[in-house]
């Protein structure tokens, strides 16, 4: 992932994640994998506070996370949640994982991207305005 300009991006959310005993793997460091469960974690937090209609719901169709620098047990983080760019269908978030204490720490930076289906087609369709106006400072509707 290329070095990304968060100043051209809309902080959505912040998410708090005690890491656990069980998120080390081998090498005494938080496991992989486990970042993408945090931004996971972080996005059904907040998607499930703002969406509206059921029949619609984002599906995601790429993640990546570039490591910066190891976590480890104990500590808590703070995952920021960021709106990026949107297409028709499609939007882009990226993450940055902190140390909760010192926003200075940036642990890694993720990246995902959704898109919008109706969950009776499974079929994409365009991101609903309502979505569209509250995650995107740049939305005309």
């Amino acid at each position: 992932m290329k070095h990304i300009d968060l100043s051209n991006c809309k902080l959505l959310s912040t998410c708090i994640i005690p890491i656990r005993w069980v998120d080390m793997d081998a090498y005494h460091h938080v496991n992989n994998a486990r970042y993408f469960d945090y931004m996971a974690e972080t996005r059904a937090s907040y998607f499930a506070k703002i969406l509206e209609n059921k029949d619609t719901q984002f599906v995601l169709v790429h993640a990546s996370c570039d490591f910066k620098k190891p976590l480890v047990y104990p500590k808590t983080i703070s995952v920021k949640q960021y709106f990026a760019e949107m297409s028709r269908t499609t939007f882009t978030l990226y993450y940055t994982f902190h140390d909760e204490q010192d926003d200075q720490v940036l642990y890694a930076m993720g990246k995902g991207i959704l898109v919008s289906i109706d969950t009776k087609t499974t079929r994409p369709i365009p991101v609903p305005d309502h979505i569209k106006s509250l995650i995107n400072p740049l939305t005309n509707i």
